[in-house]
């Protein structure tokens, strides 16, 4: 491959990721209160978490529970919800993987039963709906302890901007972790550099 046409090719991915936008903005570049790959550092703040209502009178806002781009969760249930008061808690142990904004995994699956990291969840029944559009082949996911729930994790589509409540199930009846892998724009751009780090010698 010819020196001018590596350095084309890298120019031309290097700009991909501003046609598609920053997190937290669409391809337009209009700004997203949530989704559209934001992905909160940190789960919600403790005992005061939010309870604002999960609504909102503009068509293109979820009405399911949600993270804003400045980091509000909004529609995070309080402490003393009983909906979140398992008989066990950790019943199955506590989750091995890495949590937070970091450490994005894909989603295989269904409601009932998802493996993401190596480990097995099942979103809590009362929430399933808020889910119904997430991608249980391949959607894109943070986990986060809920620090108002003993034994809930809360999962998190950086795609939506939505979020359930999960509980642990133990290991995945696959055990492979399913860590999101490089990207293949990734891996090109990767090769490419490779070839163009020996152009000047």
């Amino acid at each position: 491959m010819s020196r001018s046409i590596r350095i084309t090719l890298i120019v031309g991915l290097l700009s991909i990721p501003s046609l598609a936008g920053a997190a937290g903005q669409d391809g337009d570049g209009v700004r997203r209160q949530c989704g559209a790959g934001f992905v909160p550092v940190d789960g919600p703040a403790g005992p005061a978490g939010s309870v604002e209502p999960a609504s909102c009178a503009d068509a293109d806002h979820p009405t399911a529970p949600h993270v804003h781009t400045d980091g509000r969760w909004i529609g995070h249930a309080g402490a003393g919800d009983p909906r979140y008061q398992l008989a066990r808690a950790f019943e199955h142990g506590r989750f091995p993987g890495a949590t937070g904004r970091d450490h994005i995994y894909t989603v295989r699956g269904r409601r009932e039963r998802f493996a993401a990291a190596g480990a097995a969840f099942s979103v809590a029944p009362f929430e399933s709906r808020y889910c119904n559009d997430w991608r249980w082949d391949a959607e894109a996911i943070a986990i986060y302890e809920d620090a108002d729930h003993s034994g809930w994790y809360l999962a998190y589509s950086a795609r939506l901007g939505t979020f359930v409540h999960a509980e642990f199930l133990g290991p995945a009846e696959d055990p492979t972790p399913s860590a999101r892998k490089p990207s293949v724009l990734v891996r090109i751009a990767s090769f490419l550099a490779r070839g163009t780090s020996n152009l000047g010698k």
